[in-house]
């Protein structure tokens, strides 16, 4: 399962990312992975892109700082986030794949763990 934000913003106001015509770069990166073909960070909240995993040519705005601020994770906002899922799968109720619930759970106890580090 991937996940993307397109939507995140600096401290600056502006958004992150460079804009939609660029949101293949990632799918790119998506399908390399899936066929093995490109690396991964592991993080708090799974396996991100490395800036050097993405074709960033044509983009000379998107240096490797700003590419770490898109990435960071607030402990804070996954919270949430993370909270919402377990809402969300709630209204399933015995109708949620058990696979989904897994995978949920996983990605709770990996970020409790890995924020704790952090």
């Amino acid at each position: 399962i991937f996940g993307v934000n397109w939507f995140r913003k600096g401290k600056d106001g502006r958004f992150l990312w460079p804009g939609y015509s660029e949101n293949m770069r990632v799918l790119q990166w998506i399908l390399a992975r899936i066929h093995h073909h490109a690396s991964a960070v592991e993080s708090a909240i799974g396996f991100i892109p490395a800036y050097k995993d993405l074709e960033w040519e044509g983009l000379p705005e998107v240096t490797a700082d700003r590419f770490t601020e898109m990435m960071q994770i607030d402990a804070a906002e996954w919270t949430k986030e993370l909270n919402l899922h377990a809402r969300f799968f709630e209204q399933f109720g015995v109708h949620l794949p058990k696979e989904c619930k897994q995978i949920q759970e996983k990605l709770q106890a990996t970020f409790v763990e890995k924020s704790a580090i952090v």
